[in-house]
């Protein structure tokens, strides 16, 4: 694959790539994959085997810390905690970065792009969705940041094989958010939508990376009944939520302040979506 950042245009089942020209990536969008998914082999494993079983996987947050690079954590909660507010937010009570990263897997690239507007169907989000939301833009220091590089790459390989095969000859779309929920005692901090939800992505990961005084937020999972499979706030540094977008919906409940000082809970949403829809074939079919 040629050095070209990437454009695209979303149809209504795809994404269509539009190669834009403007010359070699940053050499800190280059880094080749890590972790190491042999060392990981059975973290991986018992990740598929959730999805595979129930359409979403949880995973302590101390398994996950095992395979990511620890070393830009603080960092990356600081930035997100002093991030702009999102506009779309009446109470002013949510702040955000939103990135997109075009990836490479047969080469283990990962390239950071500039600001781009976030799209969603309004079926998936009733009260943003139906137009192009531009979202404080991720920063380049921090689209290179190594914990944020590290939980990308294990993502994606703890996404279902029939899945990465299917995409894998292809650059995938890599949506990044994140966010910090800062309640005051007066607001609580609630997501986009407030309710149960799909978002249109086939796989998203929730990475829980700190609170404090804070109270509530309990992530939802709920199978396409809306009948409730999971219920609890992620509260550990990296406690995980992985899910299929076709298989389940998820929902957070509103985060309320609690105690003394300042309130806040960060968290990071990755999601994955190939350029090219895969045939119907190669999509994911459990034995």
């Amino acid at each position: 694959m040629s050095d070209a950042r990437y454009a695209w245009t979303r149809t209504k089942n795809a994404v269509t790539p539009v190669r834009t020209m403007t010359g070699q990536p940053e050499p800190s969008d280059r880094r080749r994959t890590s972790p190491d998914p042999h060392r990981a082999q059975d973290f991986i494993v018992d990740v598929r085997a959730q999805l595979r079983r129930q359409g979403f996987a949880w995973v302590e947050g101390h398994r996950v810390a095992r395979y990511v690079d620890l070393s830009g954590m603080a960092a990356l909660i600081a930035a997100t905690s002093t991030a702009p507010m999102d506009p779309y937010d009446p109470t002013r009570t949510r702040r955000r970065f939103h990135g997109r990263f075009v990836f490479e897997p047969g080469a283990g690239l990962l390239h950071h792009r500039g600001p781009v507007a976030y799209h969603q169907d309004r079926r998936y989000n009733p009260v943003d969705g139906g137009g192009s939301r531009w979202l404080p833009p991720l920063p380049a220091a921090l689209a290179c940041n190594p914990t944020l590089q590290s939980m990308i790459r294990l993502d994606w390989w703890c996404l279902p094989a029939p899945f990465r095969r299917s995409v894998a000859p292809m650059p995938v779309d890599v949506g990044v958010h994140l966010i910090a929920y800062s309640p005051t005692v007066t607001a609580p901090s609630r997501p986009s939508p407030a309710v149960l939800h799909k978002d249109g992505e086939p796989f998203t990961c929730v990475h829980h990376l700190g609170s404090r005084n804070v109270s509530g937020g309990e992530s939802q999972v709920a199978d396409n009944s809306k009948v409730m499979l999971f219920e609890q706030p992620l509260s550990a540094r990296l406690e995980t939520l992985l899910f299929e977008d076709e298989r389940v919906y998820h929902g957070l409940k509103p985060v309320y302040a609690e105690g003394v000082g300042p309130a806040s809970r960060v968290v990071t949403l990755v999601d994955f979506t190939p350029f090219f829809q895969p045939h119907a074939r190669a999509r994911p079919r459990w034995p």
